[in-house]
């Protein structure tokens, strides 16, 4: 089957362990998946997929897909997602939304589409909204990804830093001696992260898996990071915005705070159930 991956980025690390839990998942339920992206060029990567570029290749990649998976995360109700209803009714391709949160979200997005929360809030909204042909709960696709074993320096605490947070507090407590910040995006054009005072590494999302794997504690203002944590057997320390239905992500995932990790990836496996049972039976 043809999965097409939508409303998400290659670029950086923590769009990236979303799309690489997926595949991976996927991959365990059907052995001849093809994967595809379509994004605008500032969320492409080479080298990670076949690649459609929005909004020119929208028509084409849509006739190309058998079934398109939205893995954004979050739903806010970007302008893109109402291209893609109108497209996916035109070329009538089923809809997954892949373990997903909801910040905003209407009926008309999600008719004939099936949906997957990443917790209960998530839920609850979701159920306040209808209109979606199904609707479950499984945790991150990042939780599906094989940690790369860390062989770097040892360190005690990993950072990760966004620009929407106040981050007094880990600039006072970071230490240059025995903590590393965990960056998520390169900077394109931008500065996503401010850099702390201490040791940086950029890698791979299975790298950064790896890495937060190794130290003792985790404070972070990024979402993936926390699932790594998770993931690791941690409580992350969250910065969280303040901002109460985009913060909902964070009570959802600690939800799954205190399973194993093969607990978690059964969980987890339940979104790419849905993908691949929706994308067989073409509905």
């Amino acid at each position: 089957m043809r999965y097409l991956i939508v409303s998400c980025t290659l670029f950086d690390a923590g769009g990236l362990a979303m799309v690489n839990g997926a595949i991976n998942g996927i991959r365990m339920l059907d052995d001849s998946a093809e994967f595809a992206s379509l994004h605008a060029p500032e969320h492409h990567k080479d080298g990670i997929m076949k690649t459609f570029v929005e909004p020119e290749q929208d028509h084409e990649a849509f006739a190309w897909a058998d079934v398109i998976l939205d893995i954004g995360g979050l739903c806010d109700l970007q302008a893109n997602r109402y291209t893609w209803a109108a497209l996916r009714e035109k070329y009538h391709k089923p809809l997954i939304w892949m373990s997903q949160s909801f910040k905003g979200v209407d009926t008309s997005l999600l008719e004939g589409t099936h949906v997957v929360c990443r917790g209960s809030l998530s839920l609850k909204y979701v159920m306040s909204v209808g209109g979606y042909d199904s609707i479950a709960v499984a945790p991150d696709l990042s939780f599906l990804l094989d940690p790369t074993p860390w062989r770097g320096k040892p360190y005690k605490r990993v950072f990760s830093t966004n620009i929407a947070r106040d981050l007094a507090v880990m600039r006072n407590i970071a230490c240059l001696k025995s903590d590393v910040q965990a960056v998520e995006k390169p900077p394109r054009g931008r500065v996503w992260e401010e850099e702390l005072p201490i040791d940086t590494f950029h890698g791979t999302p299975e790298e950064l898996f790896g890495l937060v794997e190794s130290v003792e504690e985790v404070h972070t203002a990024r979402y993936q990071i926390a699932c790594a944590a998770i993931l690791s057997g941690k409580r992350p320390v969250i910065y969280m915005t303040g901002d109460d239905k985009y913060d909902q992500k964070y009570i959802d995932l600690m939800e799954y705070f205190g399973l194993d990790r093969s607990g978690l990836r059964r969980l987890a496996m339940q979104s790419c159930e849905v993908a691949v049972e929706v994308a067989r039976r073409g509905s």
